[in-house]
């Protein structure tokens, strides 16, 4: 679609909303789980979008020629540069350095594990965290396009996603139907 006024206030809506959800699911940032919550508060905000603006988003969103700034999901902690996944990666790299120093230095190769996954692992869980943020964004916009086309047959509000529905890689899992195909 050709970017115009009306097309950008779209897309920030949507990724506002996306940001909100973001914000109420801090706890599963690690998780590839889909927020009840959090989805009801992205459902809400992107009610009035038709169905061709969510899918362009998702395609823009899967895209590596558009930025974050031009999807408004930039956030204050990562930046076009990935500093924070740089920094996250040489942490890890710094920890199996440090491990295989304590380990020549005399250590047993055991504690020097520990001491290297004690090290290693917050800094690859923010790793994990900050490469996979586009990705789980696009879950939950796909999943909201899937619950609007009725592959979802959860989608009375209130209640909870379906640890079926939860598990599917990027959206949902079509439901089977009789008679459909």
């Amino acid at each position: 679609m050709a970017r115009t006024a009306d097309l950008d206030l779209q897309y920030k809506t949507i990724g506002n909303a996306l940001l909100s959800y973001e914000q109420v699911a801090a706890f599963s940032i690690f998780s590839n789980f889909i927020d009840a919550r959090a989805f009801e508060s992205f459902r809400a905000s992107v009610a009035l979008l038709p169905n061709a603006i969510l899918e362009s988003y998702l395609d823009d969103m899967l895209g590596e020629k558009i930025l974050d700034e031009q999807l408004y999901i930039k956030n204050s902690y990562l930046n076009k540069n990935k500093v924070f996944e740089v920094l996250s990666l040489f942490g890890v790299f710094g920890s199996v350095a440090v491990g295989t120093q304590l380990s020549f230095g005399g250590m047993d190769p055991w504690w020097s594990l520990c001491v290297s996954l004690g090290l290693g692992s917050p800094c690859a869980m923010f790793f994990y965290a900050a490469s996979n943020r586009r990705l789980r964004f696009a879950r939950v916009v796909s999943f909201e396009l899937s619950r609007r086309r009725g592959d979802i047959e959860h989608n009375v509000p209130g209640n909870k996603l379906s640890i079926r529905d939860m598990l599917s890689p990027i959206g949902a899992i079509p439901s089977q139907k009789v008679g459909m195909q």
